[in-house]
């Protein structure tokens, strides 16, 4: 006598792949302003940069004219 079981069954016919043009379109997700954010931080991180830097200058002007150093 034979141990090995029997074939399957043929199985039903499974539905045809859904054409491209007949899926569903598919819908862009709503873009992220992440570099906008980040190039608008470094911009706004330079511009204050650059006014501590004025401002320290012209303190250190205005301390050196009170000290007597004269620029000229």
């Amino acid at each position: 006598m034979s141990t090995t079981p029997p074939p399957a069954p043929p199985t039903a016919p499974t539905t045809p792949p859904i054409p491209a043009a007949a899926a569903q379109p598919v819908v862009a997700a709503n873009k992220s302003n992440t570099l906008l954010w980040v190039l608008g931080g470094c911009g706004v991180f330079i511009v204050l940069c650059i006014v501590v830097v004025a401002g320290l200058g012209f303190f250190v002007m205005h301390k050196a004219k009170q000290a007597g150093i004269d620029p000229d």
